[in-house]
């Protein structure tokens, strides 16, 4: 019943028309080029791109950071795997190498873009005021490879190996702290954000899936993670019952108790907090497949800003 409702999620077209914010349409056709469950395309032993340069060359003495880039908008072109990826980079205000800052990799949904998860959330807003680098990078085919889902990138594309080499180049050529590396995203985004939550706890301080269910067929985190998921009760595409058994496997990975308490109750929007070895909560909505609070979204709490709290939150410790 597990699979069904997972394969459900990710059979459809996530995407967010730019005139109005809405989910798309269910299109078998997004599965072309799908591996089998028990089949693991990613590896990323070898994530740094090939033409990096050397970091010691244009580092500032006091922080060890690359020098500040001239504009608050960056465009990254990246070889990865023998595929030219792409990412967008958007700074905070004030942004300079004198200090370090946090960092969030935001994750668009299937059939989508970053350009559209940049607006669909709302997050470029919210991370400029809050002092956050964010990061939209560009699936394959409008597709992430989360496991056995979704679309055409779970045809062998090492997605865990190309965020881990975006991650590589912020931490070369911007002033990053490692300690406040985070990952969100929608659908089959947060399908991804699952995955990454499983195969880089070494580099993420938390996870903040949303919409999203998690496909992985193995997952052993090298350390108790924190996680914050969103997901809507009237969701069709990834079912909450999906988002609901990816939120207990991460209570089992970090030995949760029973013991729990709700933090925040308004406008059809319940959020719970588990005792853990490390945090776990999950913000429930009367919505649909959406980002809640989002352009297409008014609810009770608004995602963007939750995530980000938490964020703020849990550094890696």
């Amino acid at each position: 019943m597990y699979v069904a409702a997972v394969w459900l999620g990710c059979g459809s077209s996530d995407a967010i028309p730019a005139d109005s914010g809405v989910d798309g349409v269910l299109d078998g056709s997004m599965l072309d080029g799908s591996v089998g469950e028990g089949e693991d395309a990613s590896d990323a032993s070898d994530v740094r791109d090939a033409g990096a340069h050397d970091a010691e060359t244009d580092t500032n003495a006091g922080t060890g950071c690359a020098a500040a880039p001239t504009t608050s908008e960056l465009d990254w072109t990246i070889e990865h795997d023998g595929r030219e990826r792409h990412a967008r980079v958007v700074l905070p205000d004030g942004y300079d190498a004198v200090r370090r800052w946090p960092l969030v990799l935001s994750i668009h949904a299937l059939g989508s873009n970053a350009g559209l998860q940049e607006s669909y959330t709302r997050m470029t807003e919210a991370t400029r005021a809050r002092g956050f680098v964010v990061i939209y990078p560009e699936g394959t085919g409008g597709s992430w490879n989360a496991g056995t889902c979704c679309g055409t990138a779970t045809a062998r594309v090492d997605d865990v190996g190309f965020l881990a080499a975006v991650l590589d180049r912020a931490e070369r050529e911007l002033c990053v702290d490692v300690d406040r590396v985070h990952a969100t995203g929608m659908s089959n985004g947060g399908y991804m954000t699952h995955r990454l939550g499983c195969e880089l706890a070494d580099r993420l301080a938390s996870i903040a899936p949303v919409a999203g269910a998690d496909a992985t067929t193995r997952c052993a985190p090298t350390r108790p993670l924190p996680v914050h998921l969103h997901h809507g009760t009237l969701d069709t595409v990834v079912p909450y019952l999906a988002g609901a058994q990816a939120r207990d496997a991460w209570r089992t990975r970090n030995a949760c108790t029973d013991e729990s308490e709700v933090f925040f109750d308004e406008g059809g929007t319940t959020c719970e907090r588990w005792r853990c070895d490390a945090v776990v909560e999950q913000c429930r909505s009367t919505v649909g497949h959406v980002w809640p609070g989002g352009v297409a979204s008014p609810a009770g709490i608004d995602a963007t800003s939750a995530v980000l709290e938490f964020f703020e939150a849990h550094p890696r410790r």
